[in-house]
């Protein structure tokens, strides 16, 4: 028993460590619908040495929405070779609600392993791996607005010194390296959604210069320019 163990997690660990070093790629981290583009593409590369299936399927950013969801994407199941390209397709199939803001929602991609003749008989455990990328749909009226909405992010301390972030703008907005002299605000990086504002819950006592970067819609980081803090009544 405890030799099957071991093998199982011998097994396991080969597993894992061919992922980390070899794997199936995809080009972006995040995707950007733009309604006036009728689609958007996903670029899939078979960087392994093995053939997988990949099932791809659009979801709710919000696990608890039950509505019907307005995208689709195709093909939602295929085999990908190794060293092989493939691209994936996703199209909007009916009308979306807010016309002034960006909406979010989920892409899966899963990856499922294909066994081959020897490994039917052999004692491995194969494992399914399942991605999630955030996909931003962007409706016509708001896409001409997109380069500078970050420089419209206000930041702003309330009556008990909590440091606040508020995004007025109709985007996703991400931010990080937030920082007031030596108090670090927001480290790691945080998006705030459209006409929401997010409360850090830190405490900041004097009114200098907040010194922050954001990142673009192609994952570029911007060094934006210092701002001041304002207080609210």
């Amino acid at each position: 028993m405890i030799r099957k163990i071991k093998t199982a997690i011998l097994s396991l660990f080969i597993i894992l460590s061919t992922y980390s070093y070899a794997s199936i790629e995809i080009n972006k981290d995040k995707f950007i619908f733009i309604e006036s583009k009728n689609q958007e593409i996903i670029e899939i590369k078979n960087n392994t040495t093995n053939d997988y299936f990949i099932q791809s399927w659009i979801s709710h950013y919000d696990e608890s929405n039950e509505t019907e969801l307005p995208f689709m994407i195709t093909p939602p199941l295929f085999k990908i070779e190794k060293d092989e390209n493939y691209s994936l397709k996703i199209f909007k199939t009916d009308e979306i609600e807010k016309k002034d803001r960006e909406t979010l929602y989920r892409i899966n991609i899963k990856r499922i392993p294909l066994l081959s003749n020897s490994d039917e008989n052999k004692n491995l455990l194969h494992i399914s791996m399942n991605s999630v990328y955030n996909l931003i749909y962007r409706p016509i009226s708001i896409e001409k607005g997109v380069k500078d909405a970050y420089k419209k992010i206000e930041f702003l301390k309330n009556k008990n010194n909590e440091f606040i972030v508020n995004n007025p703008t109709p985007y996703f907005i991400t931010l990080l390296n937030v920082n007031s002299e030596s108090v670090v605000l927001i480290e790691k990086s945080k998006t705030i959604p459209p006409f929401k504002k997010y409360n850090t819950k830190k405490i900041i006592k004097k009114d200098g210069l907040i010194k922050w970067k954001t990142i673009d819609q192609y994952g570029v980081e911007i060094n934006a320019t210092n701002k001041a803090i304002i207080n609210e009544d």
